[in-house]
């Protein structure tokens, strides 16, 4: 099944909030694996202070094999990274961030194309991580963040 390309739907807010403990990821090259390709729907979109119209937004959730998370209950959970959002179209175009994304996971994408998310998922990929400092009340905590990706082989 290919991704929906659809009109969004608001998505509902949670009160409980979850504590989660990890070690940050060592800086520099991480193998990986697509787990999710996450829709965030219709975004508004502005080019120099002009707005565009709204467009259909999604993210990558790569896991990173051998490091986990814990909650307060001390459940471990697969550790992820999430691509920042990129803009989706009817087609691929060759400038884009999505064919940029795909062609990582689909050495043969060609532009002008509707890609198949779903059957990338589960691909290896190396993912380059940095360190960000925190701002404002979070200044304290050090995220990962995913500088870029590469492909990898498949093992």
């Amino acid at each position: 099944m290919a991704l929906n390309r659809r009109v969004a739907t608001e998505v509902p807010k949670s009160d409980k909030e979850t504590t989660l403990v990890y070690d940050n990821l060592p800086v520099g090259e991480n193998e990986g694996r697509l787990v999710y390709v996450a829709d965030l729907g219709l975004q508004s979109r502005e080019f120099k202070g002009e707005f565009k119209g709204n467009f259909q937004q999604i993210a990558l959730g790569i896991e990173i094999p051998g490091h986990v998370i814990k909650d307060e209950e001390g459940n471990e959970f697969p550790r992820l990274l999430w691509t920042k959002p990129f803009y989706i179209y009817d087609k691929m175009g060759e400038k884009g961030k999505e064919y940029e994304y795909y062609s990582v996971f689909d050495p043969s994408a060609k532009p002008e194309t509707v890609p198949d998310w779903e059957t990338q998922l589960g691909k290896p990929v190396n993912v380059f991580v940095e360190h960000t400092q925190g701002k404002g009340e979070n200044s304290e905590k050090t995220y990962d963040n995913i500088k870029s990706r590469s492909r990898l082989p498949e093992k």
